[in-house]
């Protein structure tokens, strides 16, 4: 009769009376066609059709994959959930992300610091982080993380979207200055993405002491020319 409103909930009786279901329901699926025997056969059999997606939690390890510095969640609060580095929030808000909840950035003023992460002795360390962006084409060089000092806005170890086109995302020593790993590939707006940059300035110098990871795979490296000045803050 025209009416293509679901309802997953309820049913109505004679007199306009509702009788609502009290139970659990999963995978509830809607198709635009008969389904064949054996299609029905497939969505029934667990060991050929749907199998329930299993993990592993990771989130709740705090050296995972290997001893961490400090582990930043994000889940409602810049704390580090492995020892005492906690951030200090700026205009920071909280929502939906990729494992539990996310920082949301505003673009203009929102921060996330910690001051003495390291000292100045560290000559090899890495960053991993998940990063959705609104927009991966951004008008003037964009910070996703910079290891340096933030009293002096000295750069030092950065993870940055470039402003210039084609906007690779880098990594860097000393703002650039003592070496970087460009990586060339484009992301699509609103989608999550994985970047691990890795730094290894042993001696002021090392050849493709600077890696860049793109969602599990190397995606730039380039030589570092340098060490640090005073790699200490985030």
């Amino acid at each position: 009769n025209g009416n293509t409103n679901l309802g997953v909930y309820q049913y109505q009786g004679s007199g306009g009376k509702l009788y609502y279901y009290d139970g659990d329901l999963d995978q509830v699926r809607i198709f635009s066609k008969v389904l064949s025997t054996d299609e029905i056969s497939t969505l029934y059999n667990s060991g050929n059709g749907e199998t329930a997606c299993v993990h592993t939690a990771t989130t709740t390890n705090i050296d995972f994959p290997t001893t961490n510095l400090a582990y930043y969640k994000l889940d409602n609060s810049a704390e580090d959930s492995k020892g005492t580095n906690d951030g200090t929030e700026t205009n920071i808000e909280y929502r939906f992300g990729r494992f539990g909840q996310a920082a949301v950035f505003n673009g203009s003023s929102s921060k996330i610091t910690r001051e003495s992460l390291f000292d100045n002795t560290q000559v090899k360390m890495s960053a991993s982080v998940w990063v959705k962006a609104t927009d991966y084409s951004p008008s003037g060089n964009i910070n996703i993380l910079d290891i340096g000092d933030n009293d002096t806005t000295i750069a030092q170890n950065r993870i940055f979207i470039s402003g210039t086109s084609p906007h690779n995302i880098f990594a860097s020593v000393n703002g650039g200055d003592a070496g970087f790993a460009q990586a060339s590939q484009s992301f699509t707006d609103n989608s999550w993405n994985h970047i691990v940059a890795t730094w290894d300035v042993t001696g002021g110098g090392v050849t493709n002491g600077i890696k860049i990871y793109l969602n599990g795979s190397l995606a730039a490296q380039g030589n570092s020319t340098q060490g640090f000045n005073s790699a200490r803050d985030l």
